[in-house]
């Protein structure tokens, strides 16, 4: 089942949209953790965190687990909806 759809954003270029209606707490995979150099480089994106689009009333949150970074919605999303994520919580995430 799609989750996502890519399109164009308002908010930059291509932006990740919901591709049906998400319940609040959806765990939507955004990153997945494959080196043990410390940066940012051991990290690789999903389609979802390629896409992905910032703001600062994110309707997402990251949320680590092992060496994954699941972005969980934090409200119901619509069909539809531009997907966002706050990136200095994704940072604090990766750095942690």
């Amino acid at each position: 089942m799609k989750l996502i759809k890519i399109k164009s954003s308002a908010i930059h270029g291509k932006g990740a949209f919901a591709a049906l209606a998400l319940p609040k707490g959806t765990p939507l995979p955004a990153f997945v953790k494959i080196g043990t150099s410390g940066t940012e480089k051991d990290w690789i994106r999903s389609k979802l965190g390629r896409y992905i689009n910032h703001s600062p009333n994110a309707n997402t949150v990251p949320f680590r687990m092992r060496n994954a970074i699941l972005l969980v919605t934090r409200k119901k999303i619509r069909k539809g909806e531009e997907l966002t994520v706050n990136y200095m919580a994704v940072r604090k995430a990766i750095d942690r």
